[in-house]
C-alpha cells in the first residue's frame, strides 16, 4: 500500500510538474505571441507613417505641381495680353498712318482744285481784261501800257509815239535818267490789248 501511495504521489508530482511546466510554456507563447503582435503593430504602424509620409510627399508635389501650372498660365496670359496690345498698337498705328495719308491726298486734291480754281479764274480775268482793254485810240494804249509797267514812283512819263494798222507803239521817258532821248522803256500796244516790249 506504501507502494501504491508512493506511486500516487509521484503520479500526482509528476502531473504537477507537468502543469506547471505547460503553464510557462503557455507563458511563454503567450509572451511571444505578444511580441509578435506588438512587432507586427509597430511594422503596421511604421508602414502607415509611412504610406502617410508618401500621400504627404504626393500633395506636397501636385500642390506645388498645381503652383506652377497657374504661374504658367498667368505667364501665358500675360504674353497674350501683351501680344494682342502690340498687335492692336500696332493696328491703331497703321488705321493712323492711312488715316494721314487720306488727310494728306485729301489736302493735295483740295490744293490742286484751289490752283486750277485760281488758273481759270486768271484765265478769265485775262480774258476780261483783254476784251476790256480793247485798245480804240492813243489814250486807252497809253493807259494799258502805264497799268501793267508802272510809272516807276512818278518817274515816268508816258506817251504815244506813232499807230499804225491798231498798233500804238508807247514810251515811257524818265525824268531822272542820263541820256539823250531819256527813253525807260517801249512798247507796242495792240488792239486786242496784247503787248510786246521793243
Amino acid at each position: 500500500m506504501k507502494k501504491f501511495i508512493n506511486l500516487g504521489v509521484i503520479t500526482l508530482a509528476a502531473l504537477t510538474l507537468s502543469a506547471c511546466g505547460n503553464n510557462n510554456s503557455a507563458k511563454k507563447d503567450s509572451s511571444s505571441s505578444k511580441a509578435k503582435s506588438e512587432s507586427v503593430a509597430k511594422k503596421n504602424s511604421e508602414s502607415k507613417a509611412k504610406k502617410e509620409s508618401l500621400a504627404k510627399e504626393k500633395s506636397e508635389s501636385k500642390t506645388k505641381e498645381s503652383s506652377k501650372a497657374k504661374e504658367k498660365s498667368k505667364s501665358e496670359s500675360k504674353a497674350k495680353a501683351q501680344s494682342e496690345s502690340e498687335a492692336q498698337a500696332a493696328s491703331e498705328s497703321q488705321a493712323a498712318a492711312q488715316s494721314s495719308q487720306q488727310a494728306q491726298q485729301a489736302a493735295e486734291s483740295s490744293q490742286a482744285a484751289v490752283q486750277s480754281s485760281q488758273a481759270a479764274a486768271q484765265q478769265q480775268a485775262q480774258q476780261q481784261n483783254t476784251n476790256a482793254s480793247a485798245v480804240n485810240n492813243e489814250a486807252e494804249a497809253i493807259a494799258l501800257a502805264q497799268s501793267t509797267y508802272g510809272n516807276n514812283n512818278g518817274d515816268w512819263t508816258w506817251s504815244c509815239l506813232f499807230s499804225e494798222n491798231g498798233s500804238y507803239f508807247v514810251k515811257a521817258i524818265s525824268k531822272s535818267a542820263n541820256t539823250m532821248t531819256g527813253t525807260a522803256m517801249s512798247v507796242m500796244v495792240h488792239s486786242d490789248g496784247s503787248m510786246e516790249q521793243q
